[in-house]
């Protein structure tokens, strides 16, 4: 049974090759940002097993990306991939906030065209999120890192989406409240490798220790909390 980071960046690291060879205890989700990420992200899933591939458009990139030429890629490249992922809203870039909206849109059209289930960014903006993935009745769902009230998590677990929990949870008193208050049958592991954690790479494996801060909150065994978060990443992903 492995672990799941279902949120990651490897492709941002030069040593990423090194870690992925020396860590095939863990199922890694790149996420793909823009069109040279994405094509990185599409690369590192066909040289290494363990990891599995998402393609997006991040929210802060929408400028920066030509959004109906990065659409027919992620069609073209369906057969590879398991999410549309980095994909969401971003009100600290509130200068493009509009035009952020009309990306996620058609980002949520593309994952009901493909069938495929949505990794979703949502700083500052988690009520619009929340507000569009329920007026698209998108049926998988994984929020990344959401840092919103519990009104907004409590009508995520009513939509039956999963809440991925970042290996900062051993200091964050958001995520241990969402934790303790959140059935494990919506919960999945993740990292956000290189963006959350200190200056210093651990990578993915960080998610072993996000499991063992699950399983003392929820006084569960471990073993179980591993084997329950595997056994959301495959019924959400597979």
């Amino acid at each position: 049974m492995k672990y799941v980071d279902v949120h990651a960046h490897m492709n941002e690291f030069s040593s990423y090759e090194k870690f992925l060879e020396k860590n095939k205890d863990i199922v890694v989700i790149n996420n793909g940002l823009n069109s040279k990420s994405n094509l990185e992200s599409l690369e590192l899933g066909k040289k290494f097993s363990n990891v599995k591939v998402a393609l997006g458009i991040y929210p802060t990139e929408v400028k920066n990306v030509n959004v109906k030429k990065e659409i027919e890629f992620i069609k073209e490249n369906k057969k590879n991939i398991v999410a549309i992922g980095e994909i969401g809203l971003d009100k600290k870039d509130s200068e493009n906030f509009n035009e952020q909206k009309k990306v996620f849109v058609k980002m949520i059209e593309l994952s009901l065209d493909l069938k495929l289930p949505v990794i979703v960014h949502s700083r500052l903006a988690e009520k619009d999120v929340v507000r569009y993935l329920e007026e698209y009745n998108v049926k998988k769902v994984v929020m990344h890192s959401f840092m919103g009230n519990f009104k907004l998590v409590n009508k995520i677990i009513e939509n039956n989406w999963m809440l991925s929990i970042p290996s900062i949870i051993d200091r964050s008193e958001h995520f241990q409240k969402i934790v303790i208050d959140v059935g494990v049958n919506n919960l999945l592991t993740e990292t956000d490798t290189p963006y959350l954690g200190d200056s210093k790479f651990h990578g993915p494996k960080l998610v072993k220790q996000t499991i063992k801060k699950i399983s003392k909150i929820k006084n569960v065994n471990e073993e179980t909390i591993r084997k329950k978060v595997f056994s959301n990443y495959k019924k959400t992903f597979l």
